[in-house]
């Protein structure tokens, strides 16, 4: 306002209502316009007037995130799919047939009984996934053989290595509640923010007024939630994507909590003018 020319006349008035108790005060002359966070929303440009939006908004639902249950016991098996595994398998049983029929005439390793010529054949490719084979092969194709395999293992054994690292060191979470429609139907207790248009979104969205509770700290946001709808808190919190992404921002907050996908599309926020 300070950079207007010529400086225009104005007065700064702190307003401590609600948001449509503001807009519905700026429609009736109370006020010639309203600056802050105020939702563009149908109900209230039938009344008045907005700017442009500054900024984008939504709806969204905030939840707690438990841990997964623990399944350490096949963890070992997740980093390669079930196909990669399988062709692994038969990759390594082919590798081993193939370097035991072309060093079966020439090499006495691979001579003898059925048993001996199979376990040597098997062994020395097994010993190739750690690089420890001490077998020798004479033959020159079945070197191009165990060095393509080789080159095989080396990549298995690194993406493996990466990937199981990844799985054992990262925090396994998974939200409470997974949409909107089973929050719904569940019957829980709905937090939303204190004068936020969002009680009469969800109360239109069929959850009944009895089930929601009203919360206007992060403290009680993240109180309610931790509490369940059990304990006398709530299962989800509903409401705008700004406050959403400013409370997981907190880093007391961003690592107990999730905010799932946009629920509800809004034009966002605006500053609200008298309609003439």
């Amino acid at each position: 306002m300070m950079n207007l020319h010529p400086l225009p006349c104005y007065e700064y008035l702190v307003f401590n209502g609600t948001y449509d108790e503001l807009v519905g005060n700026v429609s009736l002359g109370v006020y010639d316009g309203a600056v802050g966070d105020v939702t563009i929303t149908a109900e209230r440009v039938t009344t008045t007037d907005f700017t442009m939006p500054y900024t984008q908004s939504g709806v969204s639902m905030l939840v707690l995130a438990e841990d997964e249950p623990d399944t350490i016991r096949w963890t070992f098996v997740k980093p390669l799919t079930r196909k990669l595994w399988l062709a692994t398998v038969v990759f390594f049983f082919y590798t081993g047939f193939v370097v035991w029929m072309i060093e079966l005439p020439r090499n006495q390793e691979y001579q003898g009984s059925s048993l001996r010529q199979c376990s040597t054949a098997l062994y020395f490719v097994f010993s190739t996934l750690t690089f420890s084979h001490g077998h020798t092969i004479k033959s020159p194709l079945s070197k191009i053989v165990v060095v393509i395999w080789c080159f095989v293992v080396l990549i298995l054994v690194q993406s493996y290595t990466a990937s199981l690292s990844s799985i054992l060191t990262a925090k396994r979470l998974r939200p409470w509640m997974t949409d909107f429609d089973q929050l719904r139907h569940s019957g829980d207790f709905v937090g939303y923010q204190d004068d936020s248009f969002v009680r009469s979104f969800l109360m239109n969205h069929n959850i009944s007024e009895s089930r929601l509770r009203n919360y206007t700290t992060k403290e009680e946001y993240a109180d309610a939630l931790w509490k369940g709808s059990n304990n006398g808190g709530v299962s989800a919190i509903v409401d705008e994507i700004p406050y959403l992404t400013s409370f997981l921002s907190d880093r007391r907050y961003g690592n107990d909590f999730r905010m799932l996908g946009c629920i509800y599309k809004t034009p966002g926020f605006g500053f609200v003018s008298y309609s003439t």
